[in-house]
């Protein structure tokens, strides 16, 4: 890594920082490496784009002190998000950090999904929604955003996630969205609910080692490993929500590549109809939505 300079025989311009810290990111093969460089630059210096682009400030020795620290975990390979500490999410700033799963573009499909049931007139008025493995609480306080009328309660079993939902629920301001914890139903064992929606670990064991750095080797893995086949959280979450959805109520997931036809079939084993699919912006069937008759 050439690291910025501080011994002021380069200049100090917004403008020429960025470019070194693209430099850096593009030799190293991170992809998007201009868009990830104007976000680290914009989160050191608190400027806009528009600032850097229109009036290529100085930058103070500080403030170049701290994008060098960024760029270096991010030439170790730490997800962006978790040097920045945040995520936009739908319209939501979501805190994350290490022990969280940050959340990603195709899970907004699922939260919009979610709402488009309720346009639609699918749930009722004021409905009772559980966010299953809440992590960053991302799509509960989303769908409760969108639906200020609905109660929205997230589950997770872990403690960070907890602390993290909570703290998102609090900086956006969402009084709907309430957290437990425990596994799985636990905590909700007398409830009904109108929805229930999840995003559960998918991944193959076998595929996390794979998978990118950033991904692999930070991200959590209780919030990635799907056990052998993916689909260990399906065949545990399918069978259960059949006593906890309201009679007409749905369930909604995001689901892995290649996977819908099997989730498909252990929703038909325990009475589940298929209601909808929903592809993603890379024609991959990422949404399954079920009704219970």
């Amino acid at each position: 890594m050439t690291t910025i300079s501080q011994s002021g025989q380069s200049p100090k311009k917004a403008l020429f920082l960025l470019r070194r810290i693209h430099r850096d990111l593009s030799c190293e093969g991170i992809e998007d490496a201009w868009a990830e460089a104007e976000l680290i630059l914009c989160h050191a210096t608190g400027l806009s784009k528009v600032d850097i682009y229109r009036d290529n400030p100085d930058i103070s020795e500080d403030i170049i002190k701290t994008v060098n620290d960024m760029v270096r975990k991010r030439l170790s390979r730490v997800p962006l998000q978790y040097i920045t500490g945040e995520v936009d999410f739908l319209k939501l700033n979501i805190k994350v950090g290490p022990g969280v799963l940050i959340p990603r573009p195709e899970t907004e499909i699922l939260v919009q999904e979610v709402y488009r049931l309720f346009k639609e007139g699918c749930l009722p008025p004021c409905p009772v929604i559980l966010d299953m493995g809440t992590g960053s609480g991302c799509i509960g306080l989303a769908i409760a955003r969108l639906i200020p009328s609905s109660h929205v309660i997230g589950v997770d079993i872990s403690p960070r996630a907890i602390k993290y939902s909570s703290e998102n629920k609090a900086l956006n301001k969402i009084k709907n969205f309430h957290v437990l914890r425990g596994n799985l139903f636990e905590p909700v064992r007398d409830k009904t609910f109108a929805l229930i929606v999840s995003n559960p670990p998918y991944v193959r064991t076998d595929e996390i080692a794979s998978l990118q750095q950033e991904i692999a080797f930070y991200e959590p893995r209780i919030a990635l490993d799907g056990g052998k086949d993916g689909l260990d959280y399906y065949r545990l979450i399918i069978p259960q929500s059949i006593d906890h959805l309201t009679k007409g109520g749905f369930l909604a997931f995001e689901i892995g590549i290649g996977q819908f036809e099997e989730i498909i079939r252990i929703a038909q084993r325990h009475g589940l109809a298929l209601f909808r699919t929903k592809e993603d912006f890379s024609s991959i069937k990422r949404v399954l939505i079920f009704r219970r008759p």
